[in-house]
């Protein structure tokens, strides 16, 4: 599966809901969320290169907590990014159980502030998108 596939995944994914959550709420059940996602599929969604790297498993576990908490960071921030720089309440595209979701086309911003973010934190984390 493509890290972008990932990204879509975690967006979409469903956390426990909770009626009338501030956007502080929200962002952290997003992160949550995309912590959870990821670290069920971090061993199909990262590349071959790093899954057969000579890695110690212990510093691949480390590196892929990383990625998961780093992407999440990526996710919740974008989603307060793209709430200020478009001026659109965040329980406007979030729901209460942390679905992330846009009328028409009007994601294709969030998706590039969130893939720019992601590739920076892979990049820092030394693993390739490939």
């Amino acid at each position: 599966m493509k890290p972008i596939s990932l990204i879509t995944s975690i967006m979409l994914v469903a956390a426990p809901g909770v009626f009338a959550q501030s956007d502080e709420q929200l962002v952290g059940t997003i992160r949550s969320s995309a912590v959870e996602v990821f670290l069920e599929q971090a061993s199909w969604v990262l590349p071959d290169s790093f899954q057969n790297s000579d890695l110690a498993e212990s510093e691949k576990d480390r590196v892929v907590l990383q990625l998961a908490n780093d992407t999440a960071d990526c996710l919740a921030g974008t989603a307060v990014e793209y709430a200020a720089k478009y001026d659109i309440p965040i329980p406007d595209f979030v729901s209460s159980d942390g679905t992330i979701h846009f009328d028409g086309d009007s994601g294709r911003e969030f998706s590039r502030l969130l893939e720019l973010c992601v590739n920076s934190a892979w990049q820092a984390a030394g693993v390739s998108r490939e």
